[in-house]
């Protein structure tokens, strides 16, 4: 049997593979088809890094001044648990169309997280850091009296999100938080 070797050249997949004589066309292949594995696992796991930190950017940093606070339909798998969920009166919470969606309680941190809806555009950051350019204040008002279960308690308030341009935008909530 002889023996070969294979280079690996940047992000490009670019394999070139020298072998010596004695090795069949099938162990080539195999051997050809292991590297091509390998480099496509490392550029994925070198991309997959890459684009989370693209897209925790650009959630996190919103560009434009916005000029509405808007509703988003249901709540996302990654807000279970403990978690507020807000809208603009009772019947849009009971149509679940939320304003500001909130998770807390877990305990890595990086997993409380909670999302805005500016301009049909959906935010999600980690809760205790505000997407850049915005500051995002939840003043409840009151816990309301009423109690949706056990360990859940409806909330009044109101949501303001002021921009890093000066302009504010306000908006009253009704909201269920629990867990």
């Amino acid at each position: 049997m002889g023996s070969g070797y294979c280079v690996f050249m940047g992000p490009q997949i670019e394999i070139y593979c020298t072998f010596k004589v004695g090795l069949s066309q099938r162990t080539m292949n195999k051997r050809i088809l292991v590297l091509l594995g390998l480099s496509l696992t490392m550029s994925l796991l070198l991309m997959g890094c890459s684009d989370k930190t693209a897209s925790e950017t650009s959630g996190n940093s919103p560009s434009a001044s916005f000029e509405s606070i808007t509703a988003v339909a249901g709540i996302p798998e990654n807000f279970n648990g403990c978690s507020c969920a807000l809208a603009r009166n009772k019947s849009e919470y009971d149509a679940q169309k939320f304003i500001y969606l909130e998770s807390y309680g877990k305990i890595d941190p990086d997993k409380n997280i909670a999302m805005i809806s500016l301009d049909g555009q959906e935010i999600i950051y980690p809760r205790k850091q505000p997407p850049q350019g915005l500051q995002v204040l939840v003043l409840y008002e009151s816990k309301g009296g009423g109690k949706s279960d056990i360990r859940a308690n409806q909330r009044t308030g109101k949501l303001v999100i002021k921009q890093e341009n000066g302009a504010t935008l306000k908006e009253e909530f009704f909201g269920v938080c629990g867990c």
